[in-house]
């Protein structure tokens, strides 16, 4: 998939990827902050070990997850599937 998306736009999937998702997350986390229920829980979990640290892969991750939950998808899954 990298190659291919990389021979029709001459960009590279990954860094495009993470960029846009840096650029985005604070509206993700606003967005997120707002489910309810169980998974509204379990995003609020995980944003405060995001807030507890300084690192981008660690912010990457936790809004990864956080979509993953939001989703109601299995985070584990995203994981195992495509990296």
């Amino acid at each position: 998939i990298n190659r291919e998306f990389m021979r029709i736009t001459t960009v590279p999937l990954t860094s495009k990827f993470l960029s846009q998702l840096d650029e985005c997350s604070d509206q993700l986390v606003k967005v997120f902050i707002n489910k309810g229920g169980a998974a509204g829980k379990e995003i609020r979990s995980t944003i405060a070990v995001m807030d507890r640290s300084d690192d981008i892969e660690v912010r990457r991750e936790c809004i990864l997850k956080c979509l993953c939950t939001y989703l109601h998808e299995d985070s584990g899954k995203l994981v195992g599937e495509y990296l």
